[in-house]
């Protein structure tokens, strides 16, 4: 039986210029790699900003160093998003992926089983969404891969090309702005 190759050996394949090398790491990492991007600059945006990010990773494929290779291609997504928002100068309208039913970014557990506290949970998700959407795209980022996507710190720093240190920053500054944000009035009628 054949085990998968390495996100490293499909890199090193295709800077030795192997398209199929290349394509299996894309498969490997497109969906993933689109629910950031969407979250980042929006659903509508987000089928270029997934494309120009494989585009520039298969022209840098050669520069390529082995070690953290998922670090690398969100590093290179992440500049495409930013690059497609300071030029647009415009935050996204949506945190939703297009294509995903519209499901919400979290799914918050549901503690009770009436209808009062599913209200509850949707009126809570669409402000987490609507905070989410006003934070800046440095501080989104940070969001979306550490707490979202779950990657350790070292690993989102590389992909964000910050010091671990500014991302923490980062994070900190998000969650105290969420914080804020996130408030909820009572519901009507209850």
């Amino acid at each position: 039986m054949n085990e998968p190759r390495s996100d490293d050996a499909l890199l090193a394949a295709a800077a030795a210029g192997s398209l199929d090398a290349f394509n299996a790491f894309v498969l490997r990492h497109q969906d993933a790699l689109y629910g950031f991007c969407a979250r980042m600059v929006g659903p509508d945006r987000c089928e270029d900003a997934t494309q120009e990010a494989f585009v520039r990773a298969w022209r840098a494929v050669g520069r390529y160093r082995p070690g953290f290779p998922r670090a690398w291609l969100y590093r290179i997504a992440s500049n495409v998003c930013l690059d497609l928002l300071r030029r647009e100068r415009r935050r996204p309208a949506s945190l939703r992926i297009a294509g995903d039913g519209d499901a919400p970014i979290a799914e918050l557990p549901d503690s009770a089983p009436g209808p009062e506290s599913r209200a509850e949970q949707a009126q809570l998700r669409a402000a987490l969404e609507r905070a989410l959407a006003e934070l800046t795209a440095e501080h989104r980022a940070a969001v979306l891969l550490c707490d979202l996507q779950g990657w350790p710190l070292a690993e989102a720093a590389g992909a964000l090309g910050v010091p671990e240190g500014t991302l923490k920053s980062r994070l900190h500054r998000a969650h105290e702005r969420l914080r804020r944000s996130v408030h909820l009035e009572p519901l009507r009628g209850a």
